[in-house]
């Protein structure tokens, strides 16, 4: 019987690829308009080198050689060196990506009526590893923080995903037996094997497949 259900955020509940594509967008733009780059610079290689930049800094904050914090701040000096920024721009770039990047993490499918039906009936945990401010605000921008319990963001390791201890201590504040939770979630190896290893339950939706099936899934399990 399910008493609490973990959802993981980006790209399960909100688009955000969508966000980080359509920021980085406004971001090269705003390097023109700020004299960085002419009308014809061609951002292919910077976006290009950038998306790669990122994914080895998420690595290394899996594998905890950085915190959360270290990553976004030497996420945005790549841009500032690639463009020679100077520091007293930093702070409207970095207003502009965020903005831009919360206002395009839209919903993915037809979340909002299922998690308000669920929210009546069960605690929904969001467990995410992602910088709490901007965690919450794309909750806010979609009109779904109340509906969920509680939050748990994984900001540095150990205490993220997918470190069996980060789902464990979830269980141990609600008092949950592993077989109890369910958890819905994107990634394979960041929410769904952690949370099967342990014992739960789980459900795995990329937000790109049909939502219907998802719901079907999580309908029968909750009334079970």
């Amino acid at each position: 019987m399910i008493k609490l259900i973990l959802f993981d955020l980006d790209d399960t509940l909100v688009d955000h690829h969508a966000g980080a594509r359509r920021a980085i967008q406004e971001i090269s733009k705003l390097m023109i308009k700020l004299n960085y780059a002419d009308d014809l610079y061609d951002f292919t290689d910077f976006v290009r080198a950038y998306n790669v930049r990122n994914s080895a800094l998420w690595s290394q904050f899996e594998s905890g050689e950085i915190d959360i914090a270290t990553l976004l701040e030497i996420r945005f000096i790549y841009i500032y060196d690639w463009f020679g920024v100077k520091h007293s721009d930093y702070k409207i770039i970095e207003e502009l990506y965020w903005n831009t990047y919360v206002e395009n993490c839209s919903l993915k499918s037809d979340w909002f009526p299922l998690l308000q039906q669920l929210s009546f009936n069960f605690p929904l945990v969001i467990c995410s590893n992602g910088m709490e401010f901007v965690q919450r605000r794309k909750l806010k921008y979609t009109n779904t923080l109340s509906f969920f319990s509680r939050f748990y963001f994984g900001s540095h390791y150990p205490d993220c995903k997918p470190e069996p201890r980060f789902f464990t201590k979830i269980l141990l504040d609600f008092k949950v037996q592993p077989e109890n939770a369910l958890m819905i979630g994107d990634s394979i190896n960041n929410d769904i094997l952690p949370c099967k290893n342990l014992g739960m339950k789980t459900l795995h939706y990329t937000g790109s497949d049909a939502f219907q099936p998802i719901k079907q899934s999580i309908m029968e399990l909750t009334n079970g």
